[in-house]
């Protein structure tokens, strides 16, 4: 299984593009998100200082806007996004517990990475969890990668971590 989930971290990191841009600008879009999108994004060189915090609940989210941009640093950026759901407790037909969103990373109006998630699962929580490594080189070069390696338990550890053991 180490093995598998090597090899596919490798063909991942092959197939994830690496960019240059000159403004340095990240654009992380979400829609369609229920119930709450969590999105902090650290600088790994500054000792995992958030440069960016963000929540959406049912759009438009953060600021009015369903885009947030961010001007990424030299160095290591680690973007986490967490999709979290809360218990529904109305009235329904086996539809309840819909957790739900649409992610996408672009750089140059390029999409870099993207998830989407439409699923149920009517249990409070954490449903998905991701993290992904914009690596800023002293030049400008971009590149990008999904992290597989961390475990749910150590992400979400992170997350908490920052925003205070808001969970």
């Amino acid at each position: 299984m180490a093995k598998k989930t090597l090899l596919y971290a490798g063909i991942l990191a092959l197939a994830l593009p690496s960019i240059s841009f000159a403004d340095n600008r990240l654009v992380l879009s979400v829609s369609d998100v229920d119930d709450i999108a969590f999105v902090a994004v650290v600088n790994k060189k500054y000792q995992g200082d958030t440069t960016v915090l963000c929540e959406w609940q049912a759009n438009p989210g953060c600021s009015g806007s369903d885009d947030l941009t961010y001007k990424v640093r030299t160095g290591k950026n680690l973007v986490l996004i967490a999709l979290y759901n809360r218990v529904y407790t109305g009235f329904c037909l086996g539809h309840c517990g819909k957790y739900a969103g649409d992610f996408a990373l672009r750089v140059n109006n390029s999409t870099v990475w993207s998830r989407r998630v439409h699923l149920r699962d009517n249990s409070r929580g954490i449903k998905r969890l991701w993290g992904v490594k914009v690596y800023v080189s002293p030049s400008g070069r971009i590149s990008v990668s999904e992290i597989l390696s961390r475990t749910e338990r150590e992400a979400i550890e992170d997350i908490k971590a920052i925003w205070n053991n808001r969970f």
